[in-house]
C-alpha cells in the first residue's frame, strides 16, 4: 500500500476471475485522522436498484501460484476483506462517501497503510454475505503490483488457517 495521504484508483469488472473492463473509479483521501472512501461504480449489467458492499482488504499469501486455473511464477496472494460500508446502484450507476478512523480501519486494528486495495461485489437480495456466496462478477481495484486471486477470496473450501482469518477479517461496521 502506498503511503499518500489522497489517491485515486481505477476499479475494474471481473467476470469468473477474469479482468474485463474498466468501471468506476475508488479515491481515498486522509483528512485531519479520517479516512474518506468515496467509490464511483458502474455495472453496466441491468437497470434495477441493487445493493453492492464495499470492502478494503489486505493480501495473504496462497500456497500455490496459480490465478483462475493458470499457473504463474509471482507470488499469488489472496484478499482478506473489511467490510467499509454497502451502497446502491440504480440503473447501474451509484456513487457512496464512506468515512472511517485512518489509523483502525472499521475497528480492525489495522491503519489503511495495511490495505491493498477494494472490493465490491452484489449482495445477495436477503443482505446475506456468508462465505457461501460468491457472484461470478466482482469489482476489484489493487493498490500494489502483487498477483491477486479474487477468485479464492470468498472460497468456502479454503484451508483452515485461512478460513480463520476470513471469519475474523469479513464483519459488519459498527
Amino acid at each position: 500500500m502506498v503511503y499518500w495521504n489522497r489517491f485515486i484508483s481505477y476499479i475494474y469488472r471481473y467476470h469468473d476471475g477474469h479482468k474485463c473492463e474498466n468501471s468506476g473509479f475508488a479515491k481515498v483521501a486522509k483528512v485531519g485522522r479520517t479516512g474518506r472512501l468515496t467509490v464511483g461504480l458502474r455495472n453496466g449489467m441491468n437497470s434495477r436498484e441493487e445493493i453492492y458492499g464495499v470492502f478494503i482488504y489486505r493480501e495473504t499469501l496462497a500456497d500455490e501460484g496459480a490465478v483462475g486455473g493458470e499457473q504463474t511464477n509471482e507470488p499469488v496472494m489472496i484478499p482478506l476483506p473489511v467490510l467499509v460500508g454497502k451502497m446502491r446502484l440504480r440503473n447501474g450507476h451509484g456513487e457512496e462517501c464512506f468515512s472511517f478512523c485512518w489509523d483502525d480501519v472499521m475497528e480492525s486494528g489495522r491503519p489503511v497503510t495495511a490495505f491493498a486495495g477494494i472490493v465490491i461485489r452484489r449482495i445477495q437480495p436477503d443482505g446475506n454475505m456468508g462465505q457461501e456466496y460468491y457472484d461470478s462478477d466482482i469489482f476489484c481495484s489493487s493498490w500494489t503490483d502483487s498477483v491477486i486471486d479474487y477468485s479464492r477470496m470468498w472460497d468456502a473450501k479454503r484451508a483452515g488457517r485461512d478460513a480463520e482469518e476470513l471469519s475474523e477479517a469479513v464483519r459488519e461496521p459498527p
